[in-house]
């Protein structure tokens, strides 16, 4: 089965606007992840590496420069799908380009990483 995640970096005064502008979204396919603090940052990408999916494509396609990416940006949104019929998420993760973000400029589109699980 095909997957896809995908990192968005975040700056928004508090969480309830954060979740307000991913709230087309269910919960059950997303993670939020504070990481205004350097050790914040690195705990957050370890736990991509080695925690977040059990499949090694995954961790072999985030970014090399993953760190420089997320830097500028007080949280990360994690979004998950799948190309299974379940629920129109999957659809919209794998068609979705940084052009059709109505963020503004408070979100970035920084991967989306798409694989097969094993």
């Amino acid at each position: 089965m095909r997957h896809i995640v995908t990192l968005w970096g975040a700056s928004f005064s508090n969480n309830e606007d954060l979740k307000s502008r991913f709230d087309r979204f269910d919960e059950d396919f997303m993670e939020i992840h504070e990481i205004c603090h350097e050790e914040e940052r690195k705990s957050f990408i370890e736990y991509l590496q080695t925690e977040y999916s059990q499949d090694d494509p995954f961790a072999e396609q985030l970014p090399l420069n993953l760190e420089q990416l997320i830097h500028p940006y007080q949280s990360i949104v994690v979004l998950y799908g799948n190309d299974s019929s379940y629920g129109a998420i999957n659809f919209e993760l794998f068609e979705m380009s940084q052009s059709d973000i109505p963020f503004e400029a408070k979100a970035a589109l920084l991967a989306s990483i798409v694989y097969e699980a094993k």
